[in-house]
């Protein structure tokens, strides 16, 4: 296991998981706070359940060809229409396109 600095650090500028999901945690409540929502800080000791609380979930694609991309397109679309995705924060790895 790594030694972590006091500021929780791996590295010299990297992140932990924990800061990272914090930051996400805050940039989503800033988001429903500009669409008029009321918004209390989200409960929970840790991150982890913090993003409980706030009613998040992630997901996770595979593929890198044209047939996943258009499969994984149309699972995002039928959430939408459904109106399953309040707030989106989308990361790519590889040769991902999303």
């Amino acid at each position: 296991m790594p030694n972590r600095s006091q500021k929780g650090t791996d590295h010299e500028g990297t992140r932990s998981f924990d800061q990272v999901l914090d930051a996400e945690l805050e940039a989503i409540r800033a988001l429903r706070k500009l669409r008029g929502e009321e918004q209390a800080p989200f409960q929970g000791e840790t991150p982890v359940e913090r993003a409980h609380d706030a009613g998040l979930f992630g997901l996770a694609f595979s593929g890198g060809g044209i047939r996943s991309a258009t499969f994984n397109l149309g699972v995002l679309q039928a959430l939408q229409e459904r109106q399953m995705l309040r707030e989106t924060i989308r990361a790519c790895l590889r040769w991902g396109l999303l």
